[in-house]
């Protein structure tokens, strides 16, 4: 029996955000066509009523967003029940309020120097310090 290539293992939780990812990037094509699908199956030469039209229209636009509401939702569950590799995690706020991934850490040296702490050890901008 030949050996073949072992089988990929995916963890679940970065499948199905990118599941989650996949549909949402769908949802528009999917909207188009539900859009266009009831003009084409009308009988030719028959005209359809105006206030039904609107009605399914406005119906399909409300279902449209909360379908993408939905999903946006689902995302952001699943993108915070992902696990992220050791150190990259943020530490816990004391006050619960949200953090800010893109900031350095605060006991950095950017940090320390984006908060106005000045080191001693640090020269100044042009290097004459």
């Amino acid at each position: 029996m030949a050996r073949g290539r072992p089988p990929l293992f995916l963890q679940p939780e970065p499948y199905r955000r990118r599941r989650l990812i996949d549909a949402a990037r769908l949802l528009p094509v999917f909207g188009t066509f539900l859009f266009v699908v009831p003009m084409l199956l009308l009988p030719k030469g028959q005209a359809g009523s105006t206030a039904e039209a609107m009605i399914y229209v406005f119906l399909l636009w409300i279902l449209l967003i909360v379908f993408g509401a939905l999903l946006t939702r689902y995302i952001k569950r699943a993108e915070q029940a992902t696990t992220r590799a050791p150190g990259f995690a943020p530490p816990p706020q004391p006050g619960g309020g949200d953090v800010d991934l893109l900031a350095p850490p605060p006991n950095s040296a950017l940090g320390r120097a984006l908060s106005g702490e000045a080191t001693p050890d640090s020269p100044d901008r042009n290097g004459d310090g």
